[in-house]
């Protein structure tokens, strides 16, 4: 019989792609991403554009797993379950893209206990009047639509459930208008698979009411 035992050696050698990383910092790849992070929709792109407006979206993640390092425990931390945590740190990630080619505009991230909405507001300085945002009942919030509104862009966001907008006037097309948080909107209602769901939307209108119409 013979014993075999496993002796673990280990290395002081580092990589050389690491140690590149290392020094250079990660200020060269933030510009190279800003630098790319551009609409690249041009105007007869499907999906990309509706009238004059460029459609943009928030797109977030809150499951992306990091390496299980203290310092990445210190920061972002384990989800938590019935089961206990979680075996490796989860990071947000929220991203601002162009509809129809999915090119992202810019991005944050950061600890998954911070809201959607908050990591959100950190990107609406990419919005201009030239773009039209559309966002889901997460983002149903009137500081937020109020911040999103003083960017000058617009913006089509689903409210929640619980939401019932007063009705000002109604429309020959069904829709609306209404007031909310000091907005004037125009809220459209369509049934999507059985599911009643509510818009609240600004943008121009040729009509000269003083109400901002889709």
């Amino acid at each position: 019989m013979v014993s075999l035992t496993c002796r673990v050696v280990r290395s002081n050698r580092r990589t050389p792609s690491r140690d590149l990383r290392r020094r250079v910092g990660a200020a060269p790849l933030k510009a190279l991403f800003e630098a790319l992070a551009v609409p690249l929709a041009q105007p007869s792109t499907p999906g990309a554009r509706y009238r004059s407006w460029r459609t943009v979206a928030f797109d977030g993640c809150g499951s992306l797993k990091v390496p299980d390092h203290e310092r990445n425990r210190n920061w972002l931390g384990k989800l938590k379950s019935r089961l206990g945590p979680a075996g490796y740190p989860t990071m947000m990630l929220m991203a601002l893209v162009e509809t129809g080619t999915r090119s992202v505009l810019g991005a944050v991230f950061g600890p998954p206990r911070t809201s959607a909405i908050t990591y959100a507001a950190r990107l609406l300085q990419l919005l201009d009047r030239n773009m039209l945002l559309l966002a889901d009942r997460g983002f149903d919030s009137n500081h937020s639509r109020e911040a999103v509104a003083a960017t000058g862009s617009q913006f089509l966001t689903r409210c929640r459930s619980y939401r019932r907008p007063p009705v000002l006037t109604v429309l020959n097309d069904g829709s609306y208008l209404t007031q909310i948080a000091g907005l004037r909107l125009r809220v459209i209602e369509a049934e999507v698979k059985g599911e009643r769901r509510t818009a609240p939307t600004e943008s121009p209108s040729p009509t000269s009411t003083g109400w901002s119409l889709l």
